[in-house]
């Protein structure tokens, strides 16, 4: 019995690394409320509510970065795609592009085309959610990149990840240009970041906390720098360059991305089936609140942001929508999931594994013939 309870408790996922994932949707979510909610305040001038604008603005691309690190170390040792996990991510996709969409038409925020409707059912091939696009491609491609990962030597990994952090992170933040990337290219980068962490166990002498401290550390020098440069880049038009520090390649980013992750690696979080439930929701939160539908109306409808950008209760509000989106995203997805889902998860589970099978026997023949 104890040997049961044993297996059991190993295979159930530390809530460390679940937290993270939380923290990461919630700044995600900060971000959009920054950069969606139709404000026009001059940033050119001080003033509170310019500034935590600014500041919540910055947030977004962190997150998305910490997203994909974890991803990469949680699968740099996978083998194969499974076609189980391929289903279930098209499903949840198509179910919150068609229903958003079907649920704004009928409250009269959305007209009805069948054109729009058919693009809602294919919502990666029409690219209604650039990550979810991406992150499909990259999840597809995981398990070709992990063995060419697992192939390196140390010093063969490390001088790859400092190659590709000149070309796609170093020489983008200090100059603006990049070179040869995209979105792809630089998730497949993270990814490596993320498997490097794993195959190696790296560790930091500094506990989880200080990491975390460091990275809030980092992350206001980067404001206090991109804000200076932004007051003074009309005088000194070289700044301009460093007004904008919070794009998905800066050093910064990837730097507070990587701290946050080790930081909460290294935290001594027990299991917790709470944490694990709001964590498992929170991509569909992310399809939820950043459905191009729903966006603006969540930011410039229902909370009309826009006419309270110079209110002295700005602050309060922000936060107060944040926690109110996550919130409510999160269990609108736990029901979807609870209600559907599981519903058909043990067919899919059986149609995926007869899939799989049939496939590895296909490709047996052909390598064999």
């Amino acid at each position: 019995m104890s040997a049961v309870k044993n297996q059991e408790a190993q295979s159930q996922r530390l809530s460390n690394i679940e937290l993270l994932r939380i923290v990461a949707m919630i700044i995600i979510i900060a971000h959009h409320f920054g950069v969606h909610s139709g404000f026009s305040i001059d940033e050119n001038l001080l003033s509170i509510n310019s500034l935590w604008i600014r500041f919540l603005q910055m947030e977004g691309r962190i997150g998305v970065d910490i997203f994909v690190i974890i991803t990469g170390y949680f699968l740099v040792k996978s083998k194969n795609v499974k076609t189980k996990r391929i289903i279930r991510f098209w499903l949840q996709l198509c179910f919150w592009s068609v229903s958003l969409y079907v649920v704004l038409v009928l409250i009269g925020v959305e007209t009805f085309q069948i054109k729009t409707l058919m693009k809602n059912c294919l919502p990666i091939i029409y690219g209604k959610w650039w990550f979810a696009s991406c992150y499909f491609m990259l999840y597809l491609l995981s398990p070709y990149i992990s063995v060419v990962l697992r192939s390196l030597s140390k010093k063969q990994y490390l001088s790859l990840l400092i190659m590709l952090g000149i070309y796609w992170c170093v020489v983008p933040t200090l100059t603006g240009i990049f070179l040869e990337s995209n979105d792809l290219l630089w998730f497949m980068y993270l990814f490596s970041l993320g498997g490097y962490i794993r195959l190696f166990d790296v560790r930091q002498k500094s506990t989880g906390m200080q990491l975390i401290g460091y990275s809030i550390l980092v992350y206001l020098l980067t404001f206090i720098i991109s804000t200076t440069c932004k007051l003074l880049s009309h005088r000194i038009s070289v700044l301009s360059r460093f007004a904008n520090l919070s794009g998905m390649q800066s050093i910064p980013v990837v730097i507070i991305a990587v701290l946050l992750f080790m930081g909460f690696k290294s935290l001594d979080i027990k299991y917790s089936r709470t944490i694990n439930t709001i964590s498992s929701a929170t991509f569909g939160v992310y399809l939820i609140h950043d459905n191009d539908y729903v966006r603006p109306y969540i930011w410039r409808t229902v909370f009309k942001n826009a006419e309270f950008a110079r209110s002295s209760n700005v602050i309060l509000r922000s936060i107060l929508e944040i926690i109110a989106v996550f919130t409510v995203c999160t269990i609108l997805e736990l029901i979807r999931f609870n209600l559907i889902e599981k519903n058909y998860l043990n067919a899919i589970t059986k149609i995926s594994d007869s899939f799989d099978m049939k496939k590895e026997n296909l490709l047996n023949r052909l390598i064999n013939r």
